[in-house]
């Protein structure tokens, strides 16, 4: 059986853990095969992916928020405002890294699902913050 770097069980256990990323592509990404991802995730006890709980994407969360800010009666404080536009900026920035990482590589349609759907509660973000800033109100979800 090979024997893995600690940094590079690591990585890969991260990446498996904590991102969307199938066993292919973090097998790609390590330089392995995805026997070898498997091998490291039995080695390290990882549980199974089915096992994982699924949690609401952050994007989604940071829009609950503001639209939550958004119907309170009394005006929004400003620091939370600035709050809910740092989070806003560093998610899509997230999000650009995420799309600049890939290259010229198509992502596969899960990935690009996710990311369309990202892109979506960004944009829905985008118009409850310019509302909350004193823009005009949102006239219709983007999302139905």
């Amino acid at each position: 059986m090979p024997n893995y770097a600690p940094e590079l069980a690591a990585s890969a256990e991260h990446d498996y853990l904590h991102t969307a990323k199938t066993i292919e592509q973090i097998a790609r990404d390590h330089g392995v095969s995805s026997r070898d991802v498997n091998r490291m995730r039995e080695r390290g006890g990882w549980p199974m992916r089915r096992d994982r709980i699924r949690r609401i994407p952050h994007a989604t969360q940071l829009l609950r928020e503001a639209t939550a800010l958004q119907a309170t009666p009394v005006p929004a404080v400003p620091a939370a405002i600035e709050r809910i536009e740092r989070l806003f900026e560093e998610e899509f920035a997230a999000l650009e890294a995420s799309r600049a990482q890939l290259g010229k590589s198509p992502p596969d349609m899960a990935d690009a699902e996710r990311r369309s759907d990202t892109l979506l509660t960004l944009a829905e973000i985008a118009e409850v913050l310019q509302h909350l800033r004193g823009g005009r109100a949102p006239e219709q979800k983007i999302r139905a």
